[in-house]
């Protein structure tokens, strides 16, 4: 996931894990990285059961227009 403007790392890690709590999830880890062109944001999210790649794919869409 790619998060444009100004970000702070504490506040992202809040309002993603926050988010995926809402929906059943739970984060596991997250990763930022400045890159050389722009930041990424690694998300690692699980759930009862496991979690599966329509999930994945859910949280990846979602997140796009929550953040």
């Amino acid at each position: 996931m790619v998060f444009l403007g100004d970000y702070n790392g504490t506040k992202i890690e809040e309002v993603i894990e926050n988010f995926l709590f809402s929906r059943g999830y739970e984060l596991v880890d997250m990763r930022l990285d400045t890159g050389p062109s722009r930041p990424v944001i690694e998300i690692y999210a699980d759930k009862m059961g496991g979690i599966t790649i329509r999930d994945l794919s859910e949280i990846n869409e979602r997140l796009k227009l929550h953040l």
